[in-house]
């Protein structure tokens, strides 16, 4: 085998066990032009085209070659089963994904991290929402799990759930199994609404209301995932606010007396 092929076999290796390192530059081959990178891709560019050709030609390396070609789509199809969407709501316009995942079941905000996985953008305009999820240098869209219903579809009264495992425990419709994940609701003598909460995997997520029998608004609480989160805000019977606070993890952060 002459040098040249020594070369393309040692790049091809080196392409598979290196391609975690995206600056990563062969100097030492000279029969061939180096590989390049482009920061935060792992695929060949452009620029390394007269190589591509190069190990093409070689008919023996064909199948390695496109392994290595594959292999990232490979990875990215084995991670994208690995996760599953199972609910989704927006609170003062930014947008929270339940994701299930190997490394446990959890809430993520948009723009943030958890557990390794970042919520880069949600798509609620369908009847099926859908998250651009982020793990590593690889991005994916996942869709609504199966089965499961958008978050604030399902509607009940509140005398139908009970909470279990204490008094930080998980709210379950009555004979049912599964956390409940809807809205549900509590109503005055007339039957109008008093309140109205929504819920995610048993928790308070989204924006809870509170209304006057007459039926104005009384109040709204924004929270994310069980606590309180974001500005509450309380109002007159005429529509006029009474009072804001400002929560943060739960935690009151500030109060404003109108």
């Amino acid at each position: 085998m002459n040098k040249t092929v020594i070369s393309i076999v040692n790049t091809l290796i080196f392409c598979f066990w290196n391609s975690g390192d995206l600056r990563a530059e062969e100097t030492d081959v000279k029969s061939l032009p180096p590989i390049q990178f482009t920061e935060g891709e792992k695929r060949f560019t452009a620029v390394n085209q007269k190589r591509v050709d190069i190990v093409k030609q070689i008919p023996g390396l064909v199948a390695l070659w496109d392994f290595v070609q594959r292999r990232d789509s490979w990875k990215t199809e084995q991670w994208v089963k690995e996760i599953q969407l199972s609910g989704t709501f927006r609170l003062r316009g930014k947008g929270f994904a339940a994701l299930v995942t190997p490394e446990g079941n959890f809430w993520v905000g948009e723009g943030k991290f958890s557990s390794g996985y970042k919520l880069i953008e949600l798509d609620t305009s369908k009847s099926q929402p859908s998250a651009l999820i982020q793990k590593g240098d690889r991005q994916a869209w996942i869709g609504l799990r199966l089965g499961m219903s958008n978050p604030v579809k399902r509607e009940i009264t509140r005398q139908k759930l009970e909470r279990r495992g204490g008094v930080f425990g998980l709210l379950y419709v009555k004979g049912e199994t599964e956390p409940f994940t809807g809205t549900a609701f509590l109503s005055f003598a007339n039957g109008s609404k008093s309140e109205v909460t929504p819920y995610v995997d048993g928790k308070i997520n989204g924006t809870e209301i509170n209304y006057y029998a007459s039926g104005s608004k009384y109040g709204v609480t924004p929270f994310v995932n069980g606590q309180k989160d974001g500005k509450q805000i309380w109002y007159n019977e005429n529509g006029s606010k009474s009072a804001e606070y400002v929560f943060e993890n739960g935690k009151e952060i500030s109060r404003r007396e109108l």
